[in-house]
């Protein structure tokens, strides 16, 4: 659901789950995630982020299993490319970033890649989150590759749309 136009649950994200959980069941809950009608940069929906007190490291994410994915062999590596469009306002902390997570069956954590910084703070209307990561060795147990759009330790609400990953087999050359 890259531009958040599936409809599914009253609650929530469909297709997409929050990351951290425990920023819903904190007391004051850290983040409020959902679907918002209209605004969005195209369709009719986007996602909304709320962190109505700091965020540890928390949003959505999104499971693509690793089957979906090319599997580089000896000589070859993945190139991930990334992109999402957001919309802030008042994001304070280190702002909206994501990371590329390589997980296990029950969500473990492997490996990630991610944004070089988490610098989308402040208000501030749609803009491109971008970026390119070689991978050229999936570690055994990986499962499933989340894609995860967080605030990092923020306060403030991010909008979301137009998620976009390709993953690209590349051959090394052979000098």
């Amino acid at each position: 659901n890259p531009g958040f136009e599936d409809d599914g649950p009253s609650a929530g994200v469909p297709g997409w789950k929050v990351y951290d959980p425990g920023a819903l069941t904190a007391s004051p809950p850290r983040l409020a995630a959902g679907i918002e009608e209209g605004g969005a940069r195209s369709g009719r929906r986007c996602a909304r982020l709320a962190a109505v007190a700091q965020s540890s490291w928390d949003g959505i994410a999104c499971d693509v299993p690793l089957s979906a994915l090319p599997s580089p062999a000896t000589g070859q590596y993945l190139l991930l490319k990334f992109s999402a469009y957001a919309k802030g306002e008042r994001l304070a902390g280190m702002g909206l970033g994501y990371t590329l997570a390589f997980r296990k069956e029950n969500g473990e954590r492997l490996r990630f890649v991610g944004s070089p910084y988490f610098g989308f703070g402040g208000s501030y209307g749609w803009k491109e989150l971008a970026g390119e990561h070689k991978v050229e060795t999936v570690l055994p147990g990986s499962a499933k590759l989340a894609v995860e759009l967080l605030l990092g330790k923020s306060t403030g609400t991010a909008w979301l749309d137009d998620v976009r990953l390709t993953a690209e087999l590349w051959q090394k050359a052979d000098l």
